[in-house]
């Protein structure tokens, strides 16, 4: 064979080559989209709980094909405060580590939902099932929950304080009352385990409240009294914070079977 005819059989070699390699290669957009790191780079730079509330130590923890190209991908994380999405000024002081589990959907290489601890839509950015229809006078009416505060106490560095916990309640009227009685409930089982306890007497009742030109009246069974005067001075601080924070508020007067005199004093 001549050093012609060589060079035109290699050129038809190569030209052949290259033609299968494109027939064959897949197109760029086309291309197959890893769901684990699309979800995790969605967490990273989406996720309103894990980037407001300091979220850190993002663990991968499975991935599920729950149909054909849809993937349910788990992560763990913890955050520096607990709640979910954007942390409110109320909230800042109350910094406390928080476990939480987010579930990513990727279908086809995009994300389609993301949703922490079976509780906060990080797509919507609200809590799942935040708007319910009451029954009114007039009709079918959208109540939004709102998380609201109540303050229980922890102990920083051997030193007892007062700090803020969000939960969910409906903004409806008679909202301040019901936060009133969550918050002689107690703290809950999670939020002893983060470290909260309350100096309210388990055994202590409302008996009863009311607002009146912006100044809640709050009437308590005896078991709210007591003695010693950091004891004391928790208890009205629990009941005055938890109250303070309602626009239809600005003062709060705490009563013990009706006699306000010498009522929580140390």
């Amino acid at each position: 064979m001549t050093n012609k005819s060589l060079v035109i059989t290699i050129g038809v070699l190569i030209f052949a080559l290259a033609a299968f390699i494109l027939l064959n290669l897949e197109d760029p957009g086309e291309l197959e989209v890893d769901p684990t790191e699309k979800a995790e780079q969605w967490v990273e730079e989406e996720a309103t709980t894990f980037l407001e509330r300091g979220g850190s130590d993002l663990e991968f923890q499975d991935a599920t094909e729950v149909s054909d190209g849809v993937y349910e991908v788990t992560f763990n994380f913890e955050s520096t405060f607990a709640g979910y999405g954007e942390v409110s000024d109320d909230e800042m002081s109350a910094q406390v580590i928080t476990p939480h589990t987010i579930v990513v959907t990727v279908e086809d290489g995009s994300v389609v939902g993301a949703v922490t601890d079976d509780t906060y839509d990080e797509m919507e950015e609200k809590m799942i099932g935040e708007e319910e229809e009451i029954e009114g006078e007039e009709g079918d009416v959208l109540v939004e929950p709102a998380f609201l505060n109540l303050y229980f106490v922890t102990v920083e560095e051997g030193q007892e304080k007062v700090e803020a916990v969000g939960r969910m309640f409906v903004m409806e009227e008679g909202v301040e009352e019901e936060v009133v009685n969550a918050l002689l409930e107690g703290p809950t089982t999670e939020e002893e385990e983060e470290g909260y306890s309350t100096a309210i007497d388990s055994e202590a009742t409302l008996n009863s409240f009311r607002i009146e030109e912006k100044t809640a009246y709050a009437d308590f069974s005896e078991e709210l009294d007591a003695s010693g005067s950091a004891m004391v001075m928790a208890i009205r601080e629990q009941i005055e914070k938890t109250l303070l924070q309602f626009e239809s508020v600005d003062d709060v007067v705490i009563s013990i079977n009706g006699e306000t005199e010498e009522v929580l004093q140390p």
